[in-house]
């Protein structure tokens, strides 16, 4: 029987975390993959990806769960049923346009079409204009497919894809990036190949240093900050604590600060697009090397993501960040820049274009 070795550790870990792992040869990555889980103490419950060239969000060598799969196997989940439009509700008509059959959408009038998304509103209780921002979200994701952006994918599902056929080398290193929104990034090394391995249970832990970090840190040291908002303009940051209770009930029933409706992210942080996420890294990239660059020349600077946060940082003494955009679904983003020791958030629901070009002409977005 043939099994693999594999040494996968923590790099971003300030002490030296890492386990040995034996699997069969004919194991999936999707077997690797809860392997990992049970070596490093984490709780199955978040998406995740290989990639086989070591970098974070390569299409080209992805290996991960297919659209509308779970982690714990449910159909559906994170994918196009997740947002439909349409839908099995009893009360709707069976020809009821959903986001999997976008190209219904244009038989629709206007009347038609808005008499669906006012429907939807009141089912869902999402707000009109979100609803609209998804459905065009999602008509841009089924152009870009229909265009053939995807034709030189070679990643695959990890669910079938066995270790045997990945054509592994001893020394090889690839990337298990666990949780989209944490973005836990593991590198995993081929240690060893054993074609006379003996029988019995796999996969097996082999070896173990170091502790499990905490999967979900704790923030209760952390101070916590609000943003104190003056009609349609940011106002100052104060710590929570020392905010007078009685004035923010006040300001909450003050319906001139009241918006039309309170924008809350219906996505989780792990369950923002992959696609999104990369469009976004690569853009900018893009942006932060042609265009900030001439901005901003006495500091290198550097774009990340974390959680659903997505970082412009500048370093001159140290690395420190400066911009801040917070996915809040249906391709829109609240943009906040540095205030003080916390984040003054500045735009509310925005597209990535409009933030990427308030950055760069916006004075207060600036290390």
């Amino acid at each position: 029987m043939k099994t693999y070795t594999f040494y996968v550790s923590l790099p971003a870990a300030p002490t030296a975390i890492w386990r040995k792992i034996q699997l069969k040869a004919d194991q999936t990555l999707a077997v690797l993959h809860l392997a990992i889980q049970d070596a490093f103490d984490f709780d199955n419950d978040h998406l995740y990806s290989f990639f086989m060239s070591g970098e974070a969000w390569d299409s080209r060598t992805e290996y991960s769960l297919p659209d509308g799969v779970s982690p714990w196997g449910d159909d559906n989940f994170g994918g196009f049923q997740a947002f439909s439009i349409g839908g099995d509700s009893p009360d709707d008509p069976e020809d009821s346009p959903t986001l999997d059959s976008l190209d219904e959408l244009p038989d629709l009038t206007p009347e038609e079409y808005e008499n669906l998304l006012q429907e939807k509103s009141k089912q869902t209780g999402i707000p009109v204009e979100m609803l609209r921002s998804m459905v065009e979200m999602f008509e841009k994701i089924y152009d870009s497919m229909g265009s053939g952006i995807f034709d030189d994918f070679e990643g695959g599902d990890v669910r079938t894809a066995k270790l045997d056929d990945l054509n592994l080398t001893i020394g090889q290193e690839f990337m298990y990036l666990f949780d989209y929104g944490d973005q836990w990034e593991f590198k995993v090394r081929v240690r060893d190949m054993n074609p006379d391995a003996p029988d019995g249970d796999y996969p097996r832990i082999v070896e173990a240093v170091g502790e499990s970090p905490e999967q979900y840190p704790s923030w209760d040291d952390d101070e916590e900050w609000i943003i104190e908002i003056d009609g349609d303009f940011p106002g100052f940051m104060v710590d929570s604590e020392e905010l007078d209770e009685d004035e923010a009930d006040e300001d909450e029933a003050d319906e001139d600060k009241t918006p039309s409706f309170e924008i809350i992210p219906f996505v989780q942080a792990d369950s923002i697009p992959a696609e999104l996420k990369r469009e976004v890294l690569e853009r900018g990239t893009v942006f932060t090397t042609k265009v900030l660059k001439n901005v901003i020349s006495d500091a290198e600077l550097s774009v990340k993501w974390q959680g659903r946060f997505f970082y412009f940082g500048a370093r001159q003494a140290k690395l420190a960040s400066f911009a801040r955009l917070e996915y809040v679904g249906a391709d829109r983003f609240n943009l906040a820049h540095k205030f003080k020791d916390g984040w003054q958030q500045a735009y509310r629901f925005i597209t990535l274009d409009d933030c990427l070009q308030i950055i760069e002409h916006d004075g207060d977005f600036r290390p």
